[in-house]
């Protein structure tokens, strides 16, 4: 999603000095798809956020972290970076999942 914002502001950018109605029209189009990919990710969060955690997940470390002896900061470093691409077609993302199911 980033990828297409920092495409579009440069092609915004390319368009204020040499303007190309196809490229306006592709800028345009790619501007409505972050829109709803923006929609879709807050209701996920917004519903992610509603769900009340468990005592361990409110004490435990994150799963991207690898091992976590204590909360301090140094102890903390993130796994391995990793791109995730969603293969699904249908525009929506997954339900956070709901108490009792991780």
């Amino acid at each position: 999603m980033s990828e297409f914002a920092r495409d579009n502001y440069r092609l915004a950018v390319e368009l204020i000095w040499k303007f190309d109605a196809k490229k306006l029209e592709r800028l345009n189009e790619t501007e409505v798809a972050l829109d709803k990919l923006e929609g879709l990710l807050d209701n996920y969060l917004v519903k992610l956020t509603d769900r009340a955690l468990t005592a361990e997940e409110s004490t435990g470390c994150p799963s991207c972290c690898t091992p976590c002896p204590t909360l301090s900061a140094s102890a903390i470093t993130p796994s391995t970076s990793r791109r995730v691409r969603s293969s699904s077609t249908t525009g929506t993302l997954p339900s956070p999942p709901g108490p009792g199911r991780a």
